[in-house]
Formats: structure tokens, sequence, C-alpha cells
């Protein structure tokens, strides 16, 4: 139990590469890089990697069941292959070194993903469009498109009497909290900023014992301009930081939205 409770608490501080979920086809021929983990993890090794094509047995086991920390991390695999395996897939992988290597992907888990995707994924122009959910209140013929609300980064496209609205909304986790701060700062890919020097900052607490702070912001025209032609790559809410990873899909949905028009 102890040790269990030792791994629990340390997952946060392994870094995690891009995870495609659902569109696992989107790794094939990509060269992935096995992530280094926490110090206090190098004794779990890692899980999931195979030397059989049956998923039998584990490559150079074992640290606590699982293929030593040594043995794979930081090395680089390309991805030959692609299979359907029970309601996951398998994953052939080949490295000069070690040879064939059969890694479980599940769609599900991206902790379960110990990968950085070298160079990132390649997106199909509108691959994300897909995302967007449409919804009509038949009462007053409101027309509303969200991107996915499970996200730290959400846009919102209302119509209504042919009037239309696009909003932001952001969400980051801090570990101390303010009731009054201000200031939204979105930082662009091409070295731009999109600043909101007095947006209020709303807080609440997590289930984990942390502060969610968010923002709901109105976007202008020259806003949805610069996010439909940048990468967001870091916001700001007041003095809370977030990284955006796979920040191509954002620039996606804006496109998406926009072409609904």
């Amino acid at each position: 139990m102890k040790k269990l409770l030792l791994v629990l608490i340390a997952l946060p501080m392994i870094g995690f590469g891009q995870f495609p979920g659902k569109d696992v086809n989107l790794l094939l021929n990509k060269e992935l890089k096995v992530l280094p983990k926490a110090e206090s993890l190098h004794e779990y090794g890692y899980d999931y990697f195979f030397k059989n094509k049956k998923m039998k047995k584990k490559y150079a086991c074992c640290d606590s069941y699982n293929s030593k920390y040594k043995a794979l991390v930081n090395k680089v695999f390309k991805v030959i292959n692609i299979e359907p395996y029970n309601s996951d897939y398998k994953l052939l992988l080949e490295n000069d070194e070690t040879g064939t290597v059969y890694f479980k992907y599940s769609t599900r888990f991206k902790h379960s993903f110990p990968f950085e995707v070298i160079g990132g994924l390649d997106y199909p122009a509108g691959f994300f469009c897909k995302d967007i959910k449409k919804t009509e209140d038949k009462f007053n013929n409101e027309v509303t498109y969200r991107s996915p609300l499970l996200e730290d980064l959400n846009f919102t496209k209302i119509i209504k009497n042919d009037n239309i609205v696009y909003y932001l909304s952001c969400n980051t986790i801090g570990s101390t909290v303010v009731v009054d701060g201000k200031g939204v700062i979105l930082l662009l890919d091409n070295g731009e900023k999109i600043e909101w020097s007095e947006e209020k900052i709303d807080v609440k607490v997590s289930s984990g014992g942390n502060y969610v702070y968010s923002c709901f912001i109105r976007l202008s025209s020259e806003d949805i301009a610069k996010l439909q032609q940048n990468n967001i790559s870091d916001f700001r809410l007041y003095i809370f930081d977030n990284k955006v990873e796979n920040s191509e899909k954002y620039k996606q949905y804006i496109n998406c939205m926009v072409e609904q028009e």
C-alpha cells in the first residue's frame, strides 16, 4: 500500500508527450521517445512494453514486473505498424539497438502513454471540426457552437437574430487562493500577445483541494483573426500560468466555427 501511495503522489511529476487518444493512426511512421520519469518512479520501470507479438512477455523484464527503466528511458522508436488488440491497440516499434518491441496502447488513458512524439503529430486541415458541438434553442432560435468543454481552453459561438458573438473560456490550477485577481494574457507562437488587463478572474475549490481559476471573455473580430492564424502557446490568469499542449487544435476550433457563418 505504501508503494502504491508513492506512485499516486508522484504521477503528476511525470511529463507526457502528445497523446492522440482515439486517433491512434496519427502515430504511424512517427518516432516516439520514451520520456524520463521522476526519480522516485525508476524502480517501477515502464509498463505495457512486450517482446513478443502475443504480448505475453515483458520487454527487458523486470522492475516491479515491468520493463527495466534503464533499458527504455530516452530510447527512440519508430512506429512501423498499428493493429487492434482487444479493446486497445498494439504498436509495433523498431529501434536499431533493441530490435522489435510491442507496446500496448490505450485510447483512454493518457498517463499510460510515456512518449514524446518527435516533431509532433501531423493533423490534417479541419481534423478537429468533428469535435465542435452544435445546439439549437427551439424557443428563441439561438444556435450555439462549442469546442470540448473539459479542456483548459474552450471556444463558444452564439448566433441569434443574425448577431454572432464569440467567447473564450480559460481554466488553470493554483495552489493558493486569490479572490480579486484580474488580467488575462494569451501568448501566441508568433511572439504576439492578446491581453485583457481588467478581466476579472473567478476562483473555486477543486475536488483535489487546489483552486481552479477561470475566465469567460467576449472576443473581438481582431482577437478572432489573430487566433485563426496563430497557435496559443501559453496563457496567464492573474499570476497563474498554463502551458498549452496540442495547441494546433485550438486554432482549428476557431477556424471551424468561423466557417459555420
